[in-house]
Parts: structure tokens; C-alpha cells; sequence
């Protein structure tokens, strides 16, 4: 049995609360509550040998989930942008960061592997709720 992420505890408190919820409304809730585990991943491998890598990385993970709630709130974007891009990206980045010699090596390795499998686990989640046919609106393009 795997544990639920936040993902899934949201869509059931939606499920409780609200006649009807959309993937977008669960996904930008459980967005609000991964960016607070940002921080702590970062304080985490603070004065670590881990640190630069960990911070290059929140940065770019930051940068992606911005993109991606907005895209998923209704923002158009340009030129070859895609939610499913942005959240391999993001997976990509966790994934590595777990994988990397300096965080394995880190004597904060453990605190930093367990809030980057969290975040991970949070955008797989969303990974997974985004319907195929989704296409995020392009900046310029004619509407129907």
C-alpha cells in the first residue's frame, strides 16, 4: 500500500466538500502546499555539501511549478510550452537531485531524499490527473 499525497487527501476533501471539483483545482492547491517543502528542502541542505546542487535546483523546480500553475489556471503560453514538458522537467530535476553524489554524501542525506520524494511524488501525482486532451492556450494563436 502506498501512502496518499497530498493530491489525493485534497480530491477527497474537494469530494467532501464541493458538488464538483476539477483536476486544475486540486492541482493548484496541492502546488500551494509542496512550495512551503521547497524551503525546508533548502534549509535542509543548508552548510551541506549538497547545497549549491539542492538550491539550483529548487530554483528551477520553482520556476516550473509557477509555469505550471498558471498554465493550468488559464495563462496562455508561447511557443512550444507544454504542461507535460514542464512537469517531466520538474520530475527530471527531483529525480536527479536524489540520484547526486553531493546529496547521497550529505550528512543531511535522508532529510533532503525524504522532502524531494515528497515533492516528487506530489507532481507525479499531478502528472497523472492531467487529462490527455489537455492543451494549454498559446500566446497569438486564433480562437474558434
Amino acid at each position: 500500500m502506498s501512502a496518499k499525497t497530498f493530491f489525493d487527501h485534497i480530491g477527497e476533501w474537494f469530494k467532501d466538500h464541493f458538488a464538483s471539483h476539477t483536476w486544475q483545482q486540486k492541482a493548484s492547491l496541492a502546488i500551494a502546499l509542496v512550495r512551503p517543502l521547497l524551503l525546508s528542502l533548502t534549509q535542509a541542505a543548508a552548510g551541506s555539501t549538497a547545497e549549491t546542487k539542492v538550491a539550483g535546483v529548487v530554483g528551477q523546480v520553482t520556476t516550473d511549478l509557477n509555469d505550471i500553475e498558471a498554465v493550468i489556471n488559464g495563462a496562455e503560453t508561447t511557443g512550444g510550452f507544454t504542461l507535460q514538458s514542464a512537469l517531466s522537467s520538474l520530475q527530471t530535476n527531483m529525480s536527479d537531485l536524489v540520484a547526486d553524489a553531493d546529496v547521497k554524501n550529505s550528512a543531511k542525506a535522508s532529510e533532503i531524499v525524504n522532502f524531494a520524494n515528497t515533492i516528487l511524488a506530489e507532481v507525479q501525482a499531478i502528472a497523472a490527473a492531467v487529462p490527455s486532451d489537455f492543451a494549454a492556450p498559446v500566446h497569438g494563436a486564433a480562437s474558434n
